[in-house]
Parts: structure tokens; sequence; C-alpha cells
């Protein structure tokens, strides 16, 4: 009698713990807020990015948040550089006239900035948080407006602005290794705040005279991960029409923005133009900052930064690409180069009977003495090179040289998050993400309780189709098996949803008003058509050849041409792959006045005859 209470007091219980759960999980499903939703799903998924044991010095390991933190303030404070007391000679290509007198805290700009802050986002060591600055926007505005305009003419910052918790994140690799998180800083919003003004007005003279690298992709509008790997492998397959080989030479630097010396970057933004009250504020940025290490809610002891811009900061990325803004300009001509913040690989087309491109090998040389100059330290063990061919037409063994010490060559690299081997053939990627994320959707459906089609789907959505679909203007797949590889992730997820599992696939997405993924890649490679030949991207419209329209019987502004193959890579590269399919879309689609229009106008648009899902 008291076992039968029992189960069934149990049963009620779990019954309710069930209740419960699944209400909680369809209100946060059911929000707006779709950062909180990611989140909600990335713990629902398992998804640990905290900190479990770390490996101390003496090969034990921990647990204990205190010696945690106090293990990570040691690691990030022997990463700080001493200034060897030399400023190199520096004169820059391109120089920025910067009238520092006309930058202006005006309370309607500052008020612009508060609406869009996000209030799920941390605090600083003030401990006030976004969402209260959001909230009283109109109030502070005004505060923040005298304040920062006195701070600004006084080059001066209250102390607790230059203090920073830091927040280890994992980055890959053993995470008992304490090498392998990078630190983000939490600084106080009301100095993001100003930071935010001072670097929109930096930012906007930088542009107007040219001053930044063309061949920098991080931190900068019109320009990402997809637009870097775009720009270098068409300038790959380019040269694989004229030579057999392109050697690439992928250069890491050692804890680069932490690496950098205050004095060198100081005189560097000076040769560029900045000066009077925005060179002595950023010195005062710079100088005397603070931090400490947070884990769970123990804090270790405060140390000084003597060398680099903080990570997490709203300054700091512009103020470390302006520091290496110049490295590009000492390659040898031939060499070309690509830079994604401290990511960057040098390539030059090789003659196979030469052995070797010595005009790479210059400019490696040049490249050390040029770290060594401005103290941004090559991390050799992480440098390689890979030898780009044409159906390994390229066998001969040569090797380059970096800092007296050979460079490794590899036969496959992962770049910006892609994997290719030295064919440029990304079949294994493809192939790994497939596995990926068919096993989040496993994942995903053991880890809800809902089986509504409409939360799953976004679920779905939110969570697992992106990790599909991450710069897949470069490696869109051309061959039906490795499409149907992607496509059967989506089957399998619309499978597995009860109320659908009898329907067919056409069927299935039609009541959960999804695409294909091959359609939706196509109709991403056409928003970068548009954006390309509209400058909206970095990437030049003469990227891409067109037709005289003068012949043509369309009123239509250009017609795409396709490149002369001379490798699959080339046939099939982003740059010929939709060509077909852009040349027959209307001129009011293509010469649409926005790409929000030529969005809306695309998604009415019929493209199953070039698709082979479902076609």
């Amino acid at each position: 009698m008291a076992l039968a209470k029992f189960n069934k007091l149990a049963s009620d219980c779990r019954s309710a713990v069930y209740k419960f759960e699944l209400q909680c999980e369809e209100r946060i499903i059911n929000s707006d807020d779709q950062n909180r939703f990611y989140k909600f799903a990335k713990s629902r998924m398992h998804s640990n990015s905290s900190i479990g044991l770390i490996r101390k010095p003496d090969n034990t390991f921990t647990s204990d948040a205190n010696d945690i933190a106090k293990l990570f303030s040691d690691h990030y404070a022997a990463v700080s550089l001493s200034d060897n007391g030399v400023i190199p000679d520096f004169v820059p290509a391109v120089k920025a006239t910067i009238d520092s007198t006309e930058l202006v805290f005006g309370p309607s700009k500052i008020k612009k900035i508060l609406g869009n802050l996000k209030e799920k986002s941390s605090g600083g060591p003030d401990d006030l948080p976004p969402i209260f600055f959001k909230k009283c926007k109109d109030i502070l505005s005004v505060i923040l407006s005298s304040l920062f305009q006195v701070c600004y003419n006084w080059a001066f910052l209250p102390p607790i602005w230059l203090s920073a918790i830091i927040t280890p994140r994992y980055k890959k690799g053993d995470k008992a290794d304490i090498k392998n998180y990078r630190p983000i800083s939490l600084t106080c919003i009301a100095c993001k705040v100003m930071e935010t003004v001072i670097k929109d007005y930096m930012m906007s003279k930088f542009q107007q005279c040219g001053l930044l690298s063309k061949n920098q992709h991080a931190f900068l509008k019109k320009h990402s991960t997809t637009t870097n790997l775009l720009d270098s492998t068409r300038d790959w397959v380019s040269a694989l029409r004229r030579f057999s080989c392109v050697d690439v030479a992928y250069i890491d630097f050692s804890r680069a923005f932490d690496s950098i010396i205050h004095s060198k970057l100081l005189a560097k933004l000076s040769a560029y133009g900045v000066s009077g009250p925005l060179h002595m504020w950023i010195a005062a940025f710079l100088r005397d900052r603070e931090q400490y290490v947070r884990i769970e809610n123990c804090l270790s002891p405060t140390v000084c930064v003597r060398s680099g811009v903080p990570q997490g900061s709203v300054l700091g990325p512009i103020l470390f690409i302006l520091y290496i803004n110049d490295v590009t300009d000492i390659l040898v001509d031939d060499v070309s180069c690509k830079l994604y913040a401290d990511d960057l690989k040098l390539y030059c087309p090789i003659v196979p009977t030469l052995g070797f491109s010595e005009s790479l090998q210059t400019s490696l040389d040049n490249l050390c003495d040029w770290s060594l100059k401005w103290q941004l330290p090559i991390n050799v063990d992480k440098s390689f090179f890979v030898t780009i061919s044409r159906n390994n037409i390229c066998n001969c063994v040569h090797s380059y040289r970096i800092l007296c010490s050979l460079l490794t060559r590899r036969f496959s690299v992962d770049d910006l998050g892609i994997a290719y081997d030295c064919n440029l053939c990304f079949d294994n990627y493809v192939n790994n993400i497939a596995s990926s994320a068919k096993a989040k959707v496993g994942l995903l459906f053991r880890s809800f309780k809902t089986r509504d089609p409409a939360l799953l789907k976004r679920a779905y959505v939110t969570y697992i189709r992106p990790k599909l679909e991450y710069a897949s203007n470069l490696w869109n797949p051309f061959h039906k098996t490795t499409i149907a590889v992607l496509e059967n992730v989506q089957r399998y997820f619309t499978r597995r949803i009860p109320s659908l599992s009898i329907f067919s696939y056409e069927e299935r997405l039609a009541m959960l008003n999804l695409d294909t993924l091959e359609k939706r890649r196509l109709k991403s490679d056409l928003v970068l058509y548009y954006k390309i030949l509209h400058g909206l991207s970095s990437i030049p419209a003469s990227a891409f050849d067109t037709y005289n329209t003068c012949s043509v019987s369309r009123s239509k502004s250009s017609l795409l041409r396709k490149n002369i193959a001379g490798t699959q890579a080339c046939y099939f590269s982003f740059f010929n792959r939709a060509v077909d399919c852009w040349n027959v879309l209307p001129s009011s689609l293509t010469d649409a006045s926005s790409l929000s229009v030529f969005r809306s106008r695309l998604d009415m648009t019929d493209l199953s005859h070039y698709c082979t899902v479902l076609a």
C-alpha cells in the first residue's frame, strides 16, 4: 500500500516537473529574444563551455575556482611584453587628416548608442548592467554627453574605466590547457559607449582617405570571413590557370592582441595622423590598466597590464588592425596576402621546376624583420605552408624558413573554420559538418521536451542550420552525392517530427515553410552577387566579367560572363557557379533599388530549375 502511494507520488512529481519544464521551454522558445533562445538551446544541448579541470604547471589538475582564477591571472600576466624602448622609423603610405577638435559627444548620438545596447550582456567592474543604461537613456544621454566631453578634453578616464574583469573563453584543443582559452575583457558600459563614439569617428576618417589596408577583412564594414576566403581562393584559382601551383604560408602571431607595445602603437597612430586630444585620450585609455580574472564567484588578485589592447573592448579591434596595418607593405611585388585580424596568409604562384618561390621567402624574411621591429612575435610552431595545385601536378619537395626554422608543410588546412585540401576540395569538410549537424539533430530531440513543429523548427534554424551554411559561398557542392549528404540532415530533422513523419520531404518542407538547403545556398550566392555588383561588398565588381548588353534584348544593367575554366575548382567556383541563374533573372530583380527589395523579390522567384533536390 505504501509502495503504491510512493509510486503514485513519484509519478505525479515527474509529471509536474515535465509540465513545468515544458512551460518554461515554450515560454523561452516563443519569446522574441533570439539571443536568449540561442543560449537556452545551447545549454539544453549540453554544449558545455564551462571551465572544468585545469592543468597546473606541475602537471597536476585542479577544479578549485580560486586556484583556476589565479592560474589564469598568472598566465595572462606572463604574456605581457616589456617595451624595448626603441620606436621604429615609420612613414605610412597614406596619412589621415584628423582634426580631433571636431569630435563632439552629442546627446542624440549617445542616446542612439544606449538604445542599441544588448540588455542581456554582462556589465563591467562597476556592476552597472546594460539594461540600466538602455532604460534610462533619455536622462543618461545628457549626463554622459557632458562627462565624455570633459574626459576627452582633459585626456582623463575614471580609474574604474581602466579596470577589466577577464573571463577566459575556450577556443579549441585540450580544455585542461590554459593556453587554449582566449581572455575576454568585461569593461564598464559607460566607457564602451564613449569608445563607440571615438571608434566611429576614427573609422570614418580612416576610410575617407583609404588608410586601412584593403587586405584586412576583420572589424570593417562590407568585410567578413567569407569575403576573406573568396578573395583568397579567387586569386589562387586565377593563378592556377597560368601556373600549376600556388604556395600559401599561414602565419600565427603569438598572443597578438596581448602583445601590442603601447609606445609603438601610439607612435604609429601619430604617424597615421592621430594627434591632439584624441591621441592623448587613447594614451590615457592604454595607460595604467588593471585586470583580474573571475571564475564563477571567485576573483584573482589584480594585476597591472603593461602591453596589449583589451579584448572585448570597442576600441581594441581598431587599434590592433592599425598596428598591423602596414604589414602588407613589406611584401615583394608578386606576393599577395589576406588578413583577418591577426590571421595572416601570404601566397605566391610558383614554377615547379624552380622548386620554391624566392619572392615568398623574401617576404617571409621581411615579415620576420617587421615582427622583431614592432615586437609582435611569430609562433613558428603554429605557422605552416600548403601548396595549392591542380590534380596533384606539383609534387616537388621544397621548403621555406621563418626565424631560422623550417616552416611545416601541410596537405590540408583549416582556414577561418573552413577545411580544404591542396586541390581546393571541400568534400571532407562537407561530410564532417553534415555528420556533426545530424548528431546535433538527434541531440535536439533528446534535449527538448516539446514536439511542436513550429518550436522545433525554430530550434533547428537557430542552432543547427547556420552550422550547415557558414561560408557556403566558398564550398557550395556541385556533385549530386555531396548535395544529398547535406540535404539528408534536413530530411532527417523533418522526419523526426512525429506529426510530420508520414508526409514526403517536399510536403514536410511546405508545412514548415522551409526551403531546401540547396535552394538556400543558391539564394545566398545570388544575394552576394547583388552585393558585389552594387558595391555592398568589399569584393569589387571587376571580379566578374560582363557582357556588353547593347545587343541583348532585355534592358538589364549587366550580364555576367563565365570565366574560362582551367580547373574543376574554377568552373564550380562562386564566380562561375550561379552565373547562368543570375543572367536569366528579370532586370526588376537584379536592378532592385535595395538589398531588402532584392531579397523579398528573390523569395518569390522560382529557382527550382537550378536545383537538383525535388527537381
